[in-house]
């Protein structure tokens, strides 16, 4: 009678150590398509307002608003010209990344772009955005915008 409770005691404690792996792994799946859901969607316009403010318009164009964005130039390949040298955000110097602070949905914040020569530099530009929403889940994405050739 004892032999008989021990071997139900453990089949009871493998089917619940089974279920909980179970339940985990259906839990990490649903959390990741979550997260695919939720991906950012944020989108970079280069405008150049008579070649006297040249600037990318960071639009997001998601559901949801992020609590936090900071946008980073990607090294540019070796032997190639980046598109861009350095970003800046309004009143700060000009670097390889910017912080853009929160950005509601449909929002749109204007930050500088420099060029050194807008005659050499100019093609895609391709961007790391460092995204975060209120509940802290965060996102690493790439933000591609086209620079076009001549204008400064």
């Amino acid at each position: 009678m004892a032999l008989a409770g021990l071997i139900i005691s453990i089949f009871a404690l493998v089917a619940s150590a089974g279920s909980t792996l179970y339940a985990r792994r259906i839990w990490q799946i649903e959390r990741g398509r979550d997260q695919v859901g939720r991906r950012p969607q944020i989108s970079a316009d280069y405008e150049d307002y008579g070649g006297d403010y040249p600037c990318l318009e960071i639009t997001n164009n998601g559901q949801e608003d992020r609590a936090d964005v900071v946008l980073e130039l990607r090294e540019p390949l070796i032997g190639y010209v980046p598109a861009l040298t350095s970003l800046s955000a309004e009143g700060s110097d000009p670097g390889p990344s910017v912080r853009l602070g929160s950005l509601a949905s449909a929002e749109t914040k204007r930050i500088r772009a420099y060029r050194s020569d807008p005659n050499e530099q100019y093609g895609e530009a391709v961007l790391y955005g460092y995204c975060s929403a209120a509940d802290q889940t965060e996102w690493r994405i790439s933000i591609k915008v086209n620079i076009p050739e001549g204008q400064n």
